[in-house]
């Protein structure tokens, strides 16, 4: 279904003005405020920001909102994310988690961007769309076990491949 440019525009405007306190907010809460029974909630929040940026993307509207935007939230998000357990001097760490942190985004990214059809808007490849908000899901909670010292960093090995 269609909407119109104002209704659009309005959406826009909400996203660009409480998608980073959004993102920061539901990233906090992966990183430990939040029961570990609520990620997946979280993590359909932060999946939903994406996704609206994508498919604004694709639809080539001229929204304020783009998915430059919403990358740098969601990496600025993840930097502050203390992750336990990794690296033996603080500089290691710092580099090891940088890195892991940005490889991360990026595919949250290429998942998210599985339900995005070549036209703009959600894809009709049901199948693919999901494997990709599955595997959104996944890494996210993954990753909240990794920054809880509850799973070794190791495991994110499986999701590029």
């Amino acid at each position: 279904m269609e909407q119109s440019p104002a209704a659009l525009r309005m959406i826009d405007g909400c996203v660009l003005q409480y998608g980073d306190e959004i993102i920061q907010t539901c990233v906090r809460g992966l990183g430990g405020d939040i029961p570990q029974m609520l990620w997946p909630s979280i993590s359909d929040c932060i999946y939903a920001v994406i996704q609206y940026s994508l498919v604004a993307a694709q639809q080539q509207q001229g929204l304020a909102t783009t998915v430059e935007t919403v990358h740098q939230w969601v990496y600025t998000a993840m930097l502050q994310w203390e992750i336990n357990g990794v690296g033996s001097t603080a500089e290691a760490r710092n580099d090891t988690t940088t890195n892991m942190k940005k490889k991360v985004v990026d595919m949250l990214f290429r998942f998210a961007a599985a339900n995005v059809n070549k036209g703009g808007g959600a894809s009709n490849n049901a199948a693919a769309g999901t494997k990709g908000k599955n595997m959104f899901k996944m890494l996210l909670t993954d990753f909240g076990k990794i920054a809880k010292g509850e799973m070794a960093i190791d495991s994110l090995l499986i999701y590029s491949l």
